[in-house]
């Protein structure tokens, strides 16, 4: 890739100087922070539960990305403005760093292959815009808790050597990078580590026993200073979620995960114009021996993350796992490689106007920014019509004052834990999960109400709360439950549908009640029904098929054969496929044909 003077269009014109090189990084991490704040959401949005309750403080929900509550916790001393926004801006300076990181990462990758003058950073600043401007990035940069810092983490190490930043502490501050992608996701820190490890082989880079020194004792604190952190929180949240082991959600989520399309989510959020590009810059920096090791590195980096969305590493369309980000960060910086080529190529042919036709292409290129934040924009927009906190005012606005939830699904209690967080939730409502009776949510609870005492005795000695000990507690206060179908069946003798969910009463009631509470519940599903519809809300959906579920368990229980076909409906308004109420409906109709014959 020999350099000609006549190869660069406007070279002459404009040769790169340090104050241009600063404006460029300045104006891509400045525009994408705007972009971030621009796409913020006005209210919660189910997708970033987890997130929410992570980065406030409301709950425990495993011991990774606890980065991400760390470094929300200065924005909580900003005024005027919901901590849910204050998190959001936490997110979108994340992505504003990241834009700062990965533009001076494919500027040096686009001078060791060919020094371009001013070709370098438009090409650079594209790229990077490309990416952190595209759905993916926007998504996680206008959320409370957004994975924004975690995939700025594997870039970090190979950084810090290529641009030759504090030489004297450069492996203390790599190390300690490495040590935050472990901490934040297991994944993540393989990627920062196979890519700091591949640049050191390529370069032949030996570290002394001083460097070793300090690298040691700074990858233990990244690792283990954030996880610490979080599992300090876990005793002092006002919610402990449920969850099997605090290790639980190492793909970048707690929720069960399914095998990832890698090839589609490549497509979706790359294109087979920047998969392809990706694909020469690779060859041709491969082909520049200064550039071999630094593509080498993004390519090493690049095969955790594939690994991590091919195993379900959450990867949209509205939301992403730090993983997912990077993935689509590292085959940028490499396409850029392409879209270089791409510019040279034209500006060194020997044809008339070959400078004015690689100029153009360069305007071109930038119609890849341009695309990706037009769709991140509307992207945004249908975001900002789901539902978020109208479910909660909808579903709960029925609900009793002082009303005690208990709840099943951790799921639902995710939610809530999430709208309390938020401040969506109304404040007199008591949350609470049965399989967590030693949390802080139940003590706090039992503090407050000496009548959750037998229902606490009868959950530890029996592992199910016994008819007496909620009648007791239904006598003093309001209690509604989603049925838990470990439940003793005798408890269904009690339970009257109250919007989405069951009210237990002191005493027993019978059909005719519950048959009456449907009839009154269903303006209010047909409303939920058609809001997470258009647009649709998945979070949302499955929330409510959730306890629409419970609700036709509990009716299945107590055999109430006149009123399943009602629940069956309130289930398919939200899941139309659920395999449950379809055996139902098989039961229902052979019963029906059976009787007829008769």
């Amino acid at each position: 890739m020999a350099e000609e003077d006549r190869e660069i269009p406007g070279r002459n014109a404009l040769a790169v100087s340090p104050w241009r090189e600063r404006a460029f990084a300045a104006v891509v991490s400045l525009g994408t922070f705007a972009a971030a704040l621009f796409h913020a959401r006005p209210t919660s949005d189910a997708t970033h539960d987890e997130a929410i309750v992570r980065v406030l403080g409301f709950g425990f929900v495993g011991a990774w990305r606890a980065l991400d509550a760390l470094v929300t916790l200065p924005f909580a001393l900003l005024p005027g403005s919901m901590s849910i926004h204050r998190a959001e801006i936490a997110s979108a300076l994340g992505a504003a760093i990241a834009a700062a990181v990965l533009y001076r990462l494919t500027r040096s990758l686009l001078e060791r292959c060919a020094k371009a003058d001013w070709l370098g950073p438009f090409v650079a600043a594209i790229a990077t815009w490309a990416t952190v401007l595209g759905t993916a990035w926007q998504a996680e940069a206008a959320s409370p808790g957004g994975a924004t810092w975690g995939a700025l983490l594997p870039f970090i190490f190979v950084l810090i050597f290529v641009e030759k930043y504090v030489q004297n502490a450069r492996f203390a501050l790599g190390a300690l990078a490495c040590g935050l992608a472990i901490s934040y996701e297991p994944l993540v820190g393989a990627a920062s580590v196979a890519g700091a490890v591949t640049f050191l082989a390529m370069t032949r880079t030996r570290p002394n026993r001083a460097d070793v020194v300090q690298a040691v004792p700074a990858i233990l604190i990244g690792a283990g200073g954030p996880i610490a952190f979080a599992l300090s929180r876990r005793s002092v949240s006002p919610l402990s979620l449920p969850f099997a082991s605090p290790f639980v959600g190492w793909l970048g989520t707690t929720q069960p995960t399914t095998r990832g399309d890698l090839a589609s989510f490549a497509h979706t959020e790359l294109g087979w114009v920047a998969l392809f590009a990706a694909g020469v810059g690779l060859v041709l920096a491969a082909m520049v021996p200064k550039a071999r090791a630094l593509a080498a590195a993004v390519l090493a980096t690049m095969l955790p993350l594939a690994l991590a969305v091919f195993l379900g590493a959450p990867a949209g369309p509205d939301r992403y796992a730090a993983a997912s980000l990077a993935l689509v960060a590292a085959a940028n910086v490499l396409a850029a490689v392409g879209m270089q080529a791409a510019v040279r190529a034209v500006a060194r042919a020997n044809v008339p106007f070959a400078q004015a036709s690689a100029a153009m292409i360069v305007v071109l290129e930038l119609t890849f920014a341009a695309v990706s934040f037009d769709e991140s924009s509307l992207a945004a927009i249908d975001r900002k019509n789901r539902l978020g906190a109208h479910w909660d005012a909808d579903a709960l606005d029925a609900v009793p004052d002082h009303a005690i939830l208990f709840v099943a699904d951790p799921r639902i209690m995710l939610h809530l834990a999430a709208a309390r967080a938020a401040g969506t939730l109304r404040a007199d409502l008591t949350m609470l999960s049965l399989s967590d009776i030693a949390g802080p949510a139940m003590l706090d609870a039992l503090a407050k109400d000496p009548n959750l005492a037998p229902i606490v005795r009868d959950v530890a000695l029996t592992g199910s709360a016994s008819e007496l000990s909620l009648a007791t507690l239904a006598s003093s206060r309001p209690v509604l439950v989603q049925y838990d179908s470990k439940w003793d069946k005798s408890l269904t003798r009690h339970l009257v549908p109250a919007g989405f969910f069951d009210v237990f009463m002191p005493e027993p009631h019978g059909v005719t009640d519950r048959k009456r509470a449907l009839d009154a519940f269903l303006p209010l599903r047909e409303k939920i029904e058609k809001e997470v519809s258009v647009p649709r809300d998945p979070e949302m959906t499955a929330v409510s098929a959730s306890l629409m579920r419970a609700r036709l368990d509990a009716l299945v229980a107590i055999d109430e054969r006149d009123l399943l076909p009602r629940a069956i409906d309130d289930v398919r308004a939200f899941a139309p496929d659920d395999p449950v109420a379809n055996r139902l409906v098989l039961k229902l109709v052979a019963a029906r044909a059976v009787s007829s014959t008769k």
